[in-house]
């Protein structure tokens, strides 16, 4: 950043490049565009057919109130979901 900010806009668009590819071959970018593949395709084979054949919900039980809890309620509500 300190060398960007004194590159005018191609400079500092290239020192930016340099840096993303650096960064974009360490074995953390590879660890964490794994974590988000398998967040966006979590389900396969023997999960989906579990996923066909759950039942209807109905009700949803929420423990606590913190970020996630209170996210869980809301989409419960948003959905007509008694909790």
């Amino acid at each position: 950043m300190q060398d960007a900010a004194t590159a005018d806009r191609a400079g500092a668009l290239e020192i930016e490049h340099k840096g993303f590819v650096k960064l974009a071959k360490t074995e953390v970018a590879a660890n964490l565009i794994q974590m988000f593949l398998n967040d966006k395709f979590p389900f396969s084979g023997a999960a989906k057919k579990q996923i066909a054949n759950a039942g209807e919900v109905n009700s949803a039980g929420v423990l606590g109130a913190g970020i996630m809890g209170g996210g869980i309620a809301y989409q419960s509500a948003l959905k007509g979901l008694p909790s």
